[in-house]
């Protein structure tokens, strides 16, 4: 279960890896290269997908800590 855990973390931080930062204004200083809507709210339901893959994969990693002993 902590291995599954783990895979799921490192899908989720790959997913984010991709992700065009600068697009959607999330880079430190960035100015949003586009204003297509369509393009920002594909990057911001990625952002979304990555970051519920970490949070999956720490919730198995946590749970095996009480339910693998």
């Amino acid at each position: 279960m902590n291995s599954l855990g783990l895979i799921f973390d490192i899908i989720g931080v790959l997913i984010l890896f991709t992700m065009d930062l600068k697009m959607i204004g999330l880079d430190a200083d960035a100015i949003p290269m586009t204003k297509d809507p369509v393009k920002v709210k594909k990057e911001k339901i990625k952002a979304c997908i990555g970051l519920g893959f970490i949070l999956f994969g720490f919730t198995f990693q946590f749970l095996s800590n009480f339910i693998c002993k």
